[in-house]
């Protein structure tokens, strides 16, 4: 056999949908190509921080604030760049179409917490993008929603839940949400067997690269909780973290 044989048996074996994988290819590099010509500027804005005798430059530090409005008209203005771009890609409706199809699936539980008879844990219910908070008070019982980030939503938009945590005695959910990916977390108490939502409501208690901790007293009063350090002019620090207990249905103002 020689190479002009081995060629003629390699190219019988192109098959249609070979040639149509490889025409789609072609075109994602040919638009990614394009795409890389028009991608929307970032502006550079160094901040530089020194730890330990080591500087680090950080030039978009300007970007990490979601509530500032320069801040949401650049992520406007990515999200229509980045929509756009997949919109012109030959194959995209297709894969959409599939995976929402493949997200079609029965509800799932995770995150159990077992305190005596009672479960406490999240459950998602496609195609609810959130998980909710869920109670069996024993196991053959019903399900009681015990929150639903679809009642909670804030102009449209859902909240997360992040961090959960149960009293020991199994009274009380302390459980923290955030709005849109903000990495700014809010934390919430949960009465379970009237399911009503208690007055604590503490802002600011993590998120992001700084974690939220929460560990509940054993007498299930209160709780030990993360928090922000707050600036001068009443911003929160997005770092240097601290401790604080919080006694259930107290101000928050007063947590040591």
């Amino acid at each position: 056999m020689n190479l002009r044989t081995v060629n003629r048996k390699c190219a019988t074996r192109v098959t249609p949908a070979g040639l149509l994988l490889a025409s789609t290819i072609a075109s994602w590099v040919t638009c990614s190509a394009q795409a890389l010509d028009s991608v929307p500027k970032t502006p550079l804005r160094p901040v530089t921080d020194t730890y330990f005798g080591t500087s680090f430059v950080d030039p978009y530090r300007w970007l990490e604030n979601p509530l500032d409005p320069e801040v949401k008209a650049w992520a406007a203005l990515q999200t229509r760049f980045a929509l756009a771009y997949l919109d012109s890609t030959p194959t995209y409706a297709h894969f959409k179409s599939r995976v929402a199809e493949l997200s079609q699936t029965p509800p799932y539980r995770y995150d159990i917490f077992v305190r005596g008879d009672r479960l406490i844990y999240e459950r998602k219910t496609p195609p609810n993008p959130h998980s909710g908070l869920v109670v069996l008070e024993h196991l053959g019982g019903a399900e009681r929603v015990l929150f639903d980030p679809a009642t909670a939503a804030i102009d449209g938009v859902q909240p997360s839940i992040d961090t959960v945590s149960v009293a020991p005695d199994g009274s009380k959910v302390a459980f923290t949400t955030q709005l849109a990916g903000a990495e700014d977390e809010t934390l919430h108490v949960l009465d379970v067997r009237s399911g009503k939502m208690l007055a604590d409501t503490l802002p600011h208690v993590g998120g992001g690269t700084s974690p939220v901790a929460i560990s509940w007293d054993r007498d299930c009063k209160g709780f030990l909780h993360t928090l922000w350090p707050q600036n001068g002019d009443g911003s929160y620090a997005k770092k240097g973290i601290l401790v604080f207990h919080h006694i259930s249905g107290t101000d928050p103002g007063f947590d040591t």
